[in-house]
């Protein structure tokens, strides 16, 4: 229940984002990409070129199947999103999540989808998300908020949290700032692959592009897993 809450608004946030987005780039110059840099923005735009360290782009492994990063505050903070801003200050749908969450969502930063492959191919990929947030989380009210009666495990010399109380998401407090989430299992995979993940993968060159200031970044690895996902398509209903 928590993590579809949580992906409505990161998916409200996004939508709408997108069109403001849509609306202002229209009126921005053309720009034609080379082989040489075959991605390229609207100069006008200001947006091009690199900006500060991404943290949570170091919590994606080599070989991961590929990464979503969506720059939440960039889209929230926009003027255009100010309607929706206080529309969703008064609803109790959206305060009952940040509740659950731990944090506001307004202190979001980027959330990071880390698709993992699993041993069984059968079986979807597993998916990590990785929150970064503006300014340093309180760690015992995050703990509290989305592991209540929180319990320490280690895996590989990493440590994570899952609750006593609640069956519910695996947490792993990768700083003060950034904490990855998901279930148990696949945190533990996310760990063991940690160990042989290679430093340049298919995933560098948009690793690369994600560390400039981009509303959304995504790149892929196309294994046979990832393939059947998106050709014979999969039951949403459990999606992380």
């Amino acid at each position: 229940m928590f993590m579809t809450k949580m992906k409505v608004v990161v998916g409200l946030v996004l939508g709408l984002g997108l069109l403001a987005l849509t609306g202002k780039l229209a009126f921005q110059p053309s720009v034609i990409a080379t082989p040489e840099d075959p991605v390229q923005e609207a100069a006008a735009s200001g947006s091009a070129g690199p900006t500060e360290a991404r943290p949570d782009l170091a919590l994606v492994p080599g070989n991961a199947l590929g990464f979503v990063r969506i720059a939440v505050n960039d889209l929230w903070s926009m003027e255009s999103m100010k309607a929706t801003r206080e529309q969703l200050a008064n609803s109790e749908p959206f305060h009952e999540l940040e509740k659950n969450l731990g944090i506001a969502v307004e202190d979001i930063q980027a959330v990071t989808f880390i698709l993992l492959q699993v041993s069984d191919p059968s079986r979807e990929p597993a998916i990590l998300t990785a929150i970064t947030t503006s300014r340093p989380f309180a760690r015992d009210k995050l703990l509290s908020s989305l592991v209540p009666e929180a319990q320490e495990k280690q895996r590989q010399g990493k440590s994570y949290f899952v609750s006593k109380k609640t069956k519910g998401p695996a947490v792993h407090l990768a700083g003060d700032r950034l904490f990855l989430l998901g279930d148990a299992h696949a945190l533990e995979t996310y760990f063991d692959r940690l160990g042989w993940a290679p430093a340049a993968s298919p995933l560098s060159s948009g690793l690369k592009l994600a560390e400039q200031k981009h509303a959304v970044v995504a790149a892929f690895q196309v294994s046979d897993q990832l393939h059947d996902l998106f050709t014979k398509g999969h039951d949403h209903e459990n999606d992380f």
